[in-house]
């Protein structure tokens, strides 16, 4: 399970999330199937879940071993925030 704090409103409620995950050539992606922010649900939930299954194939590539990094964006009808910190607290 992938969960994040909520993000600054700055004068405007949030959304949505944009959550990106760390591939293993260090870049990130998101994984719009398990993982959209913005579908209410998950931006009200305030987390995630995606398949070992998708962390360990196209795009991420991860292996057994690798910290699951993910960073996140708050959105509100001013735009994006700035990524939060990098937070893990996986492992694959």
């Amino acid at each position: 399970m992938i969960d994040w704090t909520p993000g600054s409103k700055n004068g405007s409620p949030i959304t949505g999330y944009a959550i990106y995950i760390r591939k293993q050539d260090n870049t990130y992606a998101q994984d719009l199937m398990y993982c959209n922010g913005a579908y209410a649900s998950i931006a009200s939930n305030l987390q995630c879940t995606v398949p070992l299954a998708d962390l360990t194939s196209t795009p991420f590539f991860l292996l057994l071993g690798d910290h699951v990094d993910v960073k996140v964006l708050a959105i509100n009808d001013y735009g994006s925030s700035a990524f939060s910190a990098v937070g893990d607290g996986a492992f694959i």
